[in-house]
């Protein structure tokens, strides 16, 4: 806002010509606009600023994302590659034995040869208590009987007993100990311990001859 003082007359001063002052010009708009300023402000908040807010609540929830969700996800994820791992070793075990040319050679590979056992303890399988049993089925299916590996089989379990013919198969049966990704040994099993899954495999018994020396059927050798 800006003032102008009135035109003054020297009218009164005699023998004097008349003269003219120039106006005085007072400029109080910068003082007007300040206080005008600073009562508007009063009462109100500064506004906030978004730039960079959204990064810093991303990664908070990336956080939480990671921990409680992604990595529990992996830790169970890896369960079920591991068992069929353990499925797929324990098959090739029983296949092995299978083709062997006497009962007792399959025996004593199942007891000598630790290979398969080894390899699952470093997939984090451990296997406990391995056994080997033969799986004796008669013609009519229905009739099936099981005997321990080490133990030899009854005259009319041969091939040639009277409920015969028979179809023979190895079964291999252990108790597996199958570990998460972050085993701890102790805790909530599937999360930080592991899970026992009794797992078996069977493959059909291959060499029904007999030995020409003994006459001994090799399944009963």
């Amino acid at each position: 806002m800006v003032f102008a003082s009135p035109l003054v007359s020297n009218d009164c001063l005699t023998g004097l010509p008349k003269m003219r002052q120039a106006p005085v010009v007072i400029d109080v708009r910068l003082q007007s606009f300040n206080y005008r300023t600073a009562g508007n402000m009063k009462g109100k908040t500064k506004a906030r600023n978004t730039s960079g807010s959204s990064m810093t609540e991303f990664s908070g929830a990336l956080i939480i994302f990671i921990l409680f969700m992604f990595l529990p996800l992996i830790n169970i994820g890896i369960m079920p590659v591991r068992y069929l791992i353990a499925h797929g070793t324990m098959s090739e075990m029983v296949h092995r034995m299978a083709v062997c040319e006497k009962r007792t050679d399959a025996y004593k590979l199942l007891q000598t040869n630790t290979w398969w056992t080894t390899f699952l303890g470093k997939c984090g399988v451990a296997v406990k208590s391995p056994e080997a049993t033969i799986i004796i089925v008669g013609k009519d299916g229905a009739d099936k009987t099981s005997v321990k590996l080490n133990n030899m089989l009854s005259n009319d379990l041969l091939p040639n007993g009277d409920k015969g013919p028979f179809m023979y198969s190895i079964q291999l049966s252990a108790k597996c100990d199958i570990a998460p990704l972050f085993n701890g040994g102790a805790g909530l099993p599937g999360f930080t311990k592991p899970i026992t899954f009794n797992m078996s495999s069977q493959a059909q018994w291959e060499n029904l001859g007999r030995d020409p020396e003994t006459k001994e059927f090799y399944v009963n050798e």
